[in-house]
């Protein structure tokens, strides 16, 4: 299977950012990381695009976010990195399957 790649914005009006969206409406953590499972359990890359302001800060719901997938990440790396799709998959419920791929991983 090949790779493939999903991209949005954290805006999920824009991949810039746009003072008219409110808070509310932007990717939240669960969002997110259910997102990233379904694709990484697909042999996909996950890119989300996060806008900065004007003067170069991240938007509090999209910082809030990104900072928590960040802490998950820390928690359950093998669940995403250095990970091989499994060829059998769900299309639907919340159940995913990956397997480890046994190389180290540079950090």
């Amino acid at each position: 299977m090949r790779k493939w790649e999903s991209s949005e914005g954290s805006d999920p009006y824009s991949y810039g950012y746009n003072q008219d969206t409110p808070d509310e409406n932007y990717r939240n953590t669960m969002y997110i990381l259910q997102s990233l499972v379904d694709i990484v359990s697909k042999n996909g890359n996950y890119l989300i695009d996060v806008g900065p302001t004007a003067n170069g800060t991240i938007v509090p719901p999209s910082r809030s976010s990104l900072l928590t997938v960040g802490k998950w990440l820390g928690f359950a790396e093998d669940a995403i990195y250095d990970t091989q799709y499994w060829y059998v998959t769900a299309e639907e419920g919340d159940l995913r399957f990956v397997s480890l791929h046994l190389c180290t991983r540079n950090t």
